[in-house]
């Protein structure tokens, strides 16, 4: 007799990706972006994701680096600007 074969549900594996971006430091960033909006100060974001600074400093470098968000000097502060890209993986993050 042979073994079953596991059940492979594409949901599932979708789910497992989901959670796994939701506990990295890039993807708990994005969401806290597009929860805070385009007037997103890069301290908001980074106390809405609860991550430490070096680990803010790191994936906001890595998210810029990847496209995915953009940091614009104003006069009052520098704010993370989510590009269509990150806004778009947000979004698939957030559902």
């Amino acid at each position: 007799m042979s073994a079953p074969k596991p059940t492979t549900d594409p949901s599932a594996f979708g789910e497992l990706l989901r959670e796994n971006a939701l506990r990295d430091p890039i993807g708990r960033i994005l969401i806290a972006a597009r929860k805070l909006g385009p007037n997103a100060r890069m301290s908001s974001v980074a106390k809405d994701a609860g991550l430490s600074d070096d680990e803010f400093s790191a994936a906001a470098a890595e998210a810029e680096w990847g496209g995915l968000c953009k940091r614009e000097k104003r006069a009052d502060g520098i704010y993370l600007i989510l590009t269509s890209q990150g806004l778009a993986r947000a979004e698939v993050l957030s559902k």
